[in-house]
Parts: structure tokens; C-alpha cells; sequence
């Protein structure tokens, strides 16, 4: 990773990073999988503080992101329910599971008020590939299974609202308490579904 400090008000850093999984799963009554994924993951922001106002800024940053499959996910072994149907299906893993890789690209405006202080806006947007998803499926015995698959390209974008107050900046007889907000609106479309 590398930044930069082009003016005043313009700031910047570019990174790369790789990262790789390596999966072998063996087992009595399982037969050998292995699988390897890699990535490389590049990252980029810019931040123009505007010039009016020094408290003011705004960011715009792009990043490739790489979501690794967690070890139940992986194991083929079957968890099994005490009461199988379609809701309640016995789970089990998917060697074969490859990571999901998504482009993501932000855009936010931020103001840095008195001391701690803070009030942002993001809007964002991703496109996924590899998506991992729960498959549910009766298989021929008829027992109900639940296993993650790889279901394509997903896309998710949204709009964050997030603010930060102390109580002692609005009235210095207050306690010294943080309020803070979040408000998030989200959405999201599988390709599969």
C-alpha cells in the first residue's frame, strides 16, 4: 500500500493484496477433494477536503474484496436434525465451494464536527461473483439437505447514514455520554434466483 498527499486538499493511497485458500478434505467414506483459489485484491481511494471547509470531506474508493469459505461450509460431513423437512433440512458441506470476489465501489461525504463529533453519508455498490448461497434439496431417500453452492453474480448497493455526538459538546453539564445513529438502506439481486 502506498498514499500519497497530492495537494492540501487531495489525498490518495493505492494497495494490492493477494490472498489464496487451499482446501483438501479427506475422510473415511469421503472421497478426496481439493481445491485452491487465489486472488489478487487492489485497492484504491481518493479524499478531497473541501476547500471552504476543512472539516468537510469527501472519499470516493474502488476495492476488489475476496470472502473465504468457513470450515463447516467446506466439510462434507452431514449434520442431521432430530425433525427433517424443507425447513428444518440436515446441513451439509460443499468441498467444492469457491470464494466469492466482488468489486466494490464507494462514494461518501463526511464532516468531522467539534471534537468528536461526526456525520457521514455512503452510497455504495457491489457486484459479486460466486455468490454463496443455501441450496435446499430432498435427495433420494427422501431426507432434506441444506448445502451452500456457488449461485453466480449477485449485485448489493446502498445508503448509509451514520452520525456520532457526545452529549458534553451539546451541553457542557451533561454527562460525558456518545450518542450515535446508523441508518442503512440495502439492496440486493442474485442472478439465480
Amino acid at each position: 500500500q502506498d498514499e500519497w498527499v497530492v495537494s492540501k486538499q487531495l489525498s490518495g493511497y493505492l494497495g494490492l493484496r493477494w490472498e489464496g485458500l487451499a482446501t483438501r478434505t479427506t475422510g473415511r467414506g469421503l472421497d478426496e477433494v481439493k481445491v485452491r483459489s487465489t486472488a489478487i485484491s487492489p485497492t484504491a481511494q481518493l479524499i478531497w477536503k473541501l476547500p471552504d471547509a476543512p472539516k468537510d470531506q469527501v472519499r470516493l474508493a474502488l476495492a476488489r474484496t475476496y470472502r473465504a469459505p468457513t470450515a463447516r461450509e467446506l466439510v462434507p460431513r452431514r449434520w442431521v436434525v432430530n425433525d427433517n423437512t424443507a425447513t428444518t433440512p440436515n446441513y451439509q458441506g460443499n468441498p467444492s465451494l469457491q470464494p466469492e470476489l466482488a468489486w466494490g465501489l464507494d462514494a461518501a461525504f463526511e464532516h468531522y464536527g467539534a471534537k468528536d463529533s461526526f456525520l457521514g453519508i455512503t452510497v455504495y455498490t457491489r457486484r459479486i461473483r460466486d455468490v454463496i448461497l443455501q441450496r435446499v434439496y430432498e435427495d433420494e431417500s427422501g431426507t432434506w439437505i441444506s448445502t451452500p453452492t456457488n449461485a453466480g453474480r449477485a449485485t448489493t448497493s446502498g445508503l448509509e447514514l451514520e452520525a456520532k455526538e457526545s452529549l458534553r459538546s451539546i451541553e457542557p453539564r451533561l454527562p460525558n455520554v456518545q450518542l450515535r445513529l446508523s441508518v442503512a438502506r440495502n439492496f440486493s439481486k442474485v442472478a439465480a434466483i
